[in-house]
């Protein structure tokens, strides 16, 4: 009876000590794959300079981009780090300050190619002045609050700011944070496995993820769209849209301005925003009127300020939000403009004063200083600051906003530059 009752307690010694051999086999095995995955990455950092990171901080990195429509032409470059403009050095240039800029298609120029966006002369600007500095456009068309403040969180670190300038577009604490007006010409893209995977290799072996894309970057040649692909998209999107409309919005688009419609279904203009103003053509009218969106829009803008204030002065950069004019208040043929494409541009909105008190508000609330051109800007004729059937600045526009900016950011540049005193 005794041997009967021994058995099975020595065969389940026997089958735990086999376990415990395949499992120390299995961590050791383990161990060793990720000591060997380990040592791979430092070696490959042997061979990786940091003017080879490639990254897509706002943009798809190293893409070429042809737009063509009836009133405006341009081309949009990005470089290896996913924003508008030449390539950029990691390294600060001595002498030199970094401007990093954040905000939405006004201030990554849509509508002008990349040598009249107003960050770009904004150094020539400054360093009239006597500040040499170079500027990060890191805008994207459409974005939102949560887009800004992962921006931020992505290319702050990597690219170390002097500055970090917040643009906002008057009425923008609404229009901006609640579906925008904004042209967006890359749709979201949806994440794929490959995607989910390459991230997660990044955070485990960054010099290896990072020498691949590298060779990526110099093996294969930029991704081009030409204007004719692009128009052919939005033929697309405008029939798509035509095809789907209510009754009330049928009878909106049979109500446009001739020119408007026909530029609308011939893809030779910007179709988001006509979209927009056929479903709701009072959405300027709602940045003023309805208090409960404003409210709530208010709310998001100000928590962006304050979480894009404390990734800047994490990194040892300033920070300043600035607003920009928008047509549909400044009256005369600005407003003309913005009508012309549907939307309800009543003239009590002519030189309102409310849409930018919104945006000043809630930067004074997340304790960021805030920085307004509107007066001087709307004393210079704005009528000839717009794209016509667009809405989005033109080339004088820009010049303009670029050179009153300038003169503000000059005034208080001995400020801006140390975040302990931004906060007295």
């Amino acid at each position: 009876m005794p041997l009967l009752f021994n058995r099975p307690a020595k065969r389940g010694l026997y089958d735990f000590q086999v376990t415990r051999i395949i499992l120390w086999k299995f961590a050791a095995g383990f161990l060793f794959v990720a000591i060997s995955l380990f040592a791979v990455d430092r070696f490959c950092g042997l061979f990786f300079d940091e003017d080879y990171v490639v990254a897509q901080l706002a943009l798809p990195p190293s893409e070429k981009i042809r737009y063509e429509a009836r009133d405006f032409q341009f081309t949009v470059s990005t470089n290896r780090l996913g924003f508008r403009g030449p390539e950029f050095p990691l390294q600060k240039r001595l002498g030199v300050k970094r401007i990093l800029v954040l905000g939405n298609s006004f201030t990554y120029g849509w509508g002008v190619d990349f040598e009249l966006t107003w960050p770009h002369l904004l150094e020539n600007e400054l360093g009239a002045l006597g500040i040499q500095v170079e500027t990060a456009n890191l805008a994207t068309p459409g974005t939102s609050a949560s887009e800004m403040i992962s921006i931020a969180a992505r290319s702050i670190p990597l690219l170390k700011p002097d500055l970090v300038i917040i643009s906002v577009l008057q009425g923008g604490a609404v229009l901006t944070f609640n579906g925008g007006l904004n042209s967006k010409p890359d749709q979201e893209r949806p994440t794929s496995v490959r995607s989910k995977l390459v991230t997660g290799l990044t955070y485990a072996l960054p010099n290896y993820v990072s020498l691949l894309r590298a060779i990526r970057h110099r093996t294969v040649v930029a991704r081009e769209r030409s204007g004719a692909d692009i128009r052919q998209a939005w033929q697309k999107e405008a029939k798509y849209f035509l095809g789907n409309m209510t009754d009330a919005q049928s009878q909106r688009y049979h109500a446009l301005d001739p020119a408007t419609a026909e530029r609308f279904v011939n893809a030779a203009l910007n179709i988001p925003v006509v979209e927009a103003s056929i479903q709701n053509p009072d959405r300027f009218v709602e940045t003023v009127r309805s208090e409960q969106m404003i409210s709530d829009s208010m709310a998001t803008i100000r928590s962006m300020f304050s979480e894009i204030r404390t990734i800047s002065e994490a990194n040892g950069a300033g920070v300043i939000a600035v607003s920009m004019p928008h047509g549909a208040y400044l009256g005369g043929g600005a407003a003309e403009n913005i009508r012309r494409l549907g939307f309800n541009i009543p003239d009590v909105l002519s030189q309102d004063k409310s849409t930018e008190d919104q945006i000043f508000r809630a930067a004074t609330g997340a304790h960021v200083k805030f920085i307004s051109v509107l007066d001087d800007f709307q004393k210079a004729n704005p009528d000839s600051l717009f794209i016509p059937f667009d809405g989005h600045f033109n080339g004088s526009g820009t010049t303009l906003y670029s050179q009153l900016l300038s003169k503000e950011l000059f005034r208080l540049w001995p400020v801006l530059l140390n975040p302990k005193k931004q906060l007295q």
